[in-house]
């Protein structure tokens, strides 16, 4: 049974290297809550893209994240398909009572997500945002300097977060995001 991908579902190596990694580090309660926030938040994505009456081409997992690549459709459609992913990851916040480890990776989750780095819903709503308002040139632009802005300020926060004592984990946060940064394609993609 298809899902929301009518192609093909592909993982890259270096997946399957950081998911032992994790399954060594974590522990099976906090997994369990990360596996589940990330099902409901890309489950969110296919439910609207089903709605939307668009399909993906592509599932693809990698150690960056997931991404479902799309096919056409017009902009409106894929910004709606886009948001619901943080919108719909963020519900898990709700049952925080029963499944407090679920609700604060959703909700961890949903934020980075967020974020207007390439790769990352929020760049993508804001390509999308840009497209519907401006020239594909100016809404280039814009969304280019939005992204350098953003990565600007988390490696600078990441590094000053180090030496004021809170640990590597803000800029390997940063790290990350550029990392996924540098991996983006210029397709649309829906993550």
């Amino acid at each position: 049974m298809q899902i929301c991908w009518d192609k093909r579902l592909t993982h890259s190596p270096a997946f399957l290297l950081y998911l032992a990694l994790v399954l060594l580090t974590v522990p099976l309660r906090w997994l369990a809550g990360a596996l589940a926030a990330l099902a409901v938040h890309e489950g969110s994505h296919c439910l609207a893209l089903k709605i939307c009456g668009g399909s993906g081409h592509r599932l693809l997992i990698t150690a960056l994240g997931i991404q479902i690549e799309a096919g056409p459709m017009e902009t409106w459609k894929y910004l709606l398909c886009i948001l619901a992913g943080p919108l719909g990851g963020a519900v898990p916040v709700l049952w925080a009572d029963v499944f407090p480890e679920m609700a604060v990776c959703a909700l961890c989750y949903t934020l980075y997500n967020l974020l207007p780095f390439p790769g990352l819903d929020g760049a993508n709503a804001l390509d999308c945002i840009c497209k519907m308002l401006f020239s594909p040139e100016i809404g280039q632009k814009i969304c280019r300097i939005v992204c350098i802005i953003f990565q600007t300020v988390l490696i600078t926060s990441g590094i000053l977060g180090l030496f004021l004592g809170f640990g590597i984990f803000p800029l390997l946060l940063a790290l990350s995001a550029m990392l996924r940064s540098l991996h983006w394609k210029n397709s649309l993609q829906i993550s």
